[in-house]
């Protein structure tokens, strides 16, 4: 099944599509090319040929698609939320050093109350967004976990 999983390529994905017209149904086209690649190694395992018509129990539209989401989902936060948090990080850190001296007048409930500086602890919420953002970048982040 590895080795399967290991060549599956352009034209493979196009087979599963062909099948896929004929059965009207995207996860049971899964299962029939699951079923033919099976049957057609060489050699082809005598107790996995067997088994094929198992394939099913493993091979649900739930089965497929609750692993396909969380890959989905997993992918888009390495691949573009969390490069794009870093970004906006990076780029609040350098508004920040590029700000640090000019002042600013602080408000609280919308009264003016003294005047401060945009990078000063309380004067900026905005640091403690910027420290949040970058915990949960190094939290989830590939690299954290290495």
């Amino acid at each position: 099944m590895q080795a399967i999983a290991d060549k599956f390529d352009v034209v493979e994905a196009e087979r599963v599509k062909t099948i896929e017209r004929t059965t009207n149904h995207d996860v049971k086209a899964v299962e029939y090319y699951l079923k033919e690649k099976v049957a057609a190694a060489d050699p082809a395992p005598a107790q996995l040929v067997a088994s094929t018509e198992f394939i099913h129990f493993a091979c649900t539209s739930e089965d497929i698609n609750n692993l396909s989401y969380a890959l989905m989902l997993r992918d888009a936060r390495q691949q573009v939320t969390l490069p794009a948090m870093q970004a906006i990080v990076d780029k609040l850190v350098t508004m920040a050093h590029d700000l640090a001296e000019v002042p600013m007048l602080s408000h609280t409930h919308g009264q003016p109350v003294r005047k401060t500086h945009a990078c000063e602890p309380s004067g900026s919420p905005g640091l403690l967004v910027l420290l949040g953002a970058s915990n949960l970048i190094r939290t989830h982040s590939p690299r954290a976990r290495t």
